[in-house]
Order: structure tokens, then C-alpha cells, then sequence
């Protein structure tokens, strides 16, 4: 395992490719049993969704997919979304839209209640569009699951912007 996470930190493409890889064929071996790790292999995972090489990408996106079906959402989103402002802009946009996917297996309200909203809270009004909209429905799904806390908690400078994302998104 130790070999693998030296290869996710190498600078050489090569070396950054063949480590995705292999780690994508451990976490589809090892399953749940890949959970003990996550720490480990997170950073890179996500930091790797932004690189302008489309074979880490792509790597990089299947380790993500793969970790999300293998490993409880209540341990990974915290740690993709504290991996957050380490991605790249383009990377940001894909790891927004994996997290947006695995919010239906959270059962820690406390998370969605702090963390996870104020992360959808920060990228509502971000300058690019496809983080903005990942952001968005995040932010739907929230107000789906929590009601007025959704509002509540808004900074003031984004309620009126956050009050028309989910009236639009809800009509």
C-alpha cells in the first residue's frame, strides 16, 4: 500500500498513472476493506481530478467512483470535501459533482448541517458556471433534507442568491 501512495506523490506522469491505476484495481479488490486507507489515498485522488492530463483525470475520477461505491459516504465526503481547495477549478467542478452524488448516503445531519453547507455556501457564487451549478445542487438536495436550516444559516450576502437557486430549482 505504501508503494502505491509514494507513486500518487511522484511528479512523473508515468509513475502518477500506473499508481491510479493499480490503486483503482486495490480498492475494487480490497472493498470495504479499502476504508482504513482513505486518508491516505484521498489527497492525491482529488488533487489528480484537475490535472491537465486526461489519463490521470480519468484515473483519478475511477478511484473516486470506486472509493464511493466501496466506502460509507459518512467517512468520505467529509474527507473530499476537506480535499476541496486543493483541486484545481476544473478539478473542483468533478469533485463537487462526485460528492453531489454520494449525498443521498450521509445519515450524519450534524455534517450536512455545518460542513457540507458551508461549503455549498462558499462555491454558489464561484466564477466558474459548472461550480456554481454542482454547488447549486448541493445546496437543493440540503434544503430537500433540512428544510429552513438551509436558509437560517445563509450569509446575508448570499441569501437572496441562495433563496432563488432553490425556488427555481424546486418550481
Amino acid at each position: 500500500m505504501f508503494i502505491v501512495q509514494k507513486g500518487l506523490k511522484d511528479s512523473n506522469l508515468k509513475v502518477l498513472i500506473h499508481s491510479l491505476t493499480y490503486l483503482s484495481k486495490i480498492v475494487g479488490f480490497m472493498k470495504t476493506e479499502i476504508s482504513g486507507f482513505l486518508k491516505i489515498f484521498i489527497e492525491p485522488a482529488m488533487v489528480s481530478l484537475g490535472c491537465s492530463n486526461t489519463s490521470i483525470r480519468d484515473a483519478a475520477y475511477d478511484v473516486c467512483v470506486l472509493l464511493g461505491i466501496h466506502c460509507s459516504n459518512d467517512e468520505l465526503v467529509p474527507l473530499m470535501a476537506a480535499q476541496m481547495m486543493k483541486t484545481s477549478p476544473k478539478g473542483r467542478a468533478v469533485a463537487l459533482s462526485l460528492v453531489c452524488g454520494l449525498l443521498g448516503g450521509i445519515r450524519n445531519r450534524a455534517y450536512l448541517e455545518g460542513d457540507l453547507l458551508n461549503l455549498a455556501y462558499k462555491f454558489v457564487d464561484d466564477s466558474r458556471v459548472d461550480i456554481r451549478n454542482e454547488a447549486s445542487k448541493i445546496l437543493v438536495f440540503l434544503y430537500w433534507s433540512l428544510g429552513n436550516v438551509v436558509l437560517e444559516s445563509v450569509p446575508t450576502k448570499k441569501l437572496h442568491r441562495v433563496i432563488n437557486l432553490i425556488s427555481n430549482k424546486i418550481d
